[in-house]
């Protein structure tokens, strides 16, 4: 017994074992048997939210666009132009900062045309050298932490280069410095509004037990409280950034 008071978990497996057996024999193969088979009261759920998404990207609130490849008017739903405008500002963004790095023709194309980049071989985005990005991440690198970090970024972007994934590297590169920048404006859009939205509608209410001065619970916005989590935000991130870059710079640098 006192075993089994020192082991519990012990005696609890053996416990759901025997529940599971009598589960297993007593229960009946049925259709119509709610401990064999729940009932689908949900079933429909996934095609309702799939119809629903279908509707309002191709048929809700259909708008007269110019499609310039076939030169008329056609009717286009409002939802698939808004998010497909900006899907194609955010590609552009990333293409801009990919052509920067690596350099290309499709920024210029945006603004001209591709019978424009052909007849003029000049429209051309240079790409920059691997050495002025070395040398602006040793610069960047000197600057945060001194010459360790500097260091490792120049050791980090020449084994890049030598092991053939610059390209690659300078594209998630791209990816990250227009994706992490949106992240925050849509956070902090996002709190703004959930905030304005508590403040004016009082979505979260305190319900009816209680003698309450307020019916919603009282939020209060204000600019430092915005800037505090915009600090602390950024903050965690770079700390949890320099905890790999430390161990890096500890593992490669001390030890040459």
């Amino acid at each position: 017994m006192n075993y089994l008071t020192n082991h519990p978990k012990l005696l609890q497996f053996f416990g759901l074992l025997v529940v599971f057996f009598l589960l297993c024999l007593f229960i009946n193969p049925s259709e119509n048997n709610i401990f064999w088979r729940l009932p689908s009261l949900i079933a429909g759920l996934p095609l309702l939210i799939n119809t629903s998404v279908e509707y309002l990207m191709f048929d809700w609130m259909p708008l007269e666009v110019w499609d310039p490849e076939i030169e008329e008017f056609e009717q286009k739903p409002l939802l698939k132009e808004v998010t497909r405008a900006i899907s194609l500002s955010i590609l552009f963004l990333i293409g801009l900062i990919r052509e920067i790095v690596l350099g290309g023709v499709k920024t210029i194309v945006t603004f001209t045309s591709w019978d424009f980049v052909s007849e003029n071989k000049w429209a051309h985005w240079p790409a920059l050298p691997w050495t002025v990005v070395a040398g602006g991440a040793i610069i960047l690198g000197h600057k945060l932490q001194g010459k360790g970090l500097a260091m490792l970024a120049g050791f980090s972007t020449i084994y890049i280069a030598v092991f053939g994934q610059w390209e690659p590297s300078m594209e998630t590169l791209s990816f990250v410095l227009i994706a992490a920048p949106i992240s925050v404006v849509l956070g902090l859009v996002l709190g703004i509004s959930l905030c304005y939205a508590q403040q004016k509608f009082g979505l979260l209410s305190l319900g009816n037990q209680g003698s309450f001065i307020v019916n919603a619970y009282p939020v209060e916005l204000q600019v430092v409280d915005v800037l505090l989590v915009l600090t602390t935000v950024l903050s965690i991130g770079i700390f949890i950034t320099y905890i790999p870059v430390r161990l890096l710079q500890r593992k490669f640098i001390q030890k040459s």
